[in-house]
């Protein structure tokens, strides 16, 4: 077991997991002393709980990466033997010394920034949703507005889902403006009420409906006609 190779194998970028749970086993299997590298097929596939197809699949593709590659049988190279391999990570006894003769026609793997770092030509190449974008900086609260309404009102928006968003604050300016008083009291009346926004006619004064009374009647003006006796 080389413990050089095994970190340098868990610093390497190898997609998909599978590949480097194989790489893994390969680094941990390596003899650092005198980088001797040959276990089966059947046995890397039992350990990696994987199928003996998948592991060469994953071994090629190691292979095409500079991470690894095969030297010779273990009997001098007759058919049927277990071949020996021969990895190419920072640490290890094959990239530094070139073990086995194995340095000759492999890239081995270069340092990139630290000397932790590291990774082939191909990987180097990441794919479009692995790369990471830079987030957009959260709103700020207003000077005119205390931190406390604030912090009210973004957790009513954040109870509610509705992300706080530069537009939602300008909407809710244009109607303080438009109700004719100031955003911290837009904002404190939101508080208050449970609203996620602002608008004005919500805040305009209700008036009560006047109640409505039958007219009073003018009897005197009435004619009931000639009445008789009773």
């Amino acid at each position: 077991m080389s413990i050089q190779a095994t970190e340098s194998a868990w610093l390497a970028d190898v997609r998909p997991p599978a590949r480097k749970l194989v790489l893994l086993y390969m680094a941990d299997r390596h003899n650092g002393q005198n980088g001797l590298l040959n276990p089966g097929i059947a046995k890397i596939a039992a350990a990696c709980g994987l199928t003996p197809s998948q592991v060469r699949r994953h071994l090629q593709a190691l292979k095409a990466d500079g991470l690894l590659s095969v030297t010779a049988n273990a009997n001098g190279g007759r058919p049927g033997q277990t071949p020996h391999y021969c990895l190419h990570l920072t640490g290890s006894t094959d990239a530094q010394e070139g073990a086995h003769g194995c340095a000759r026609g492999v890239a081995p793997m270069r340092e990139t920034g630290s000397a932790h770092a590291t990774q082939t030509g191909k990987n180097r190449n990441e794919p479009e949703s692995n790369r990471k974008y830079t987030l957009k900086p959260a709103l700020v609260c207003p000077d005119d507005v205390p931190e406390s309404v604030w912090a009210d009102f973004l957790t009513i928006r954040k109870a509610k889902r509705a992300p706080m968003t530069a537009t939602a604050l300008q909407s809710i300016q244009r109607e303080a403006d438009k109700a004719g008083i100031s955003i911290a009291d837009a904002l404190a009346t939101c508080c208050e009420r449970g609203w996620q926004s602002f608008k004005a006619e919500w805040a305009a004064p209700t008036r009560p409906s006047a109640r409505r009374f039958p007219a009073a009647e003018n009897f005197a003006a009435k004619d009931y006609g000639t009445g008789g006796l009773i």
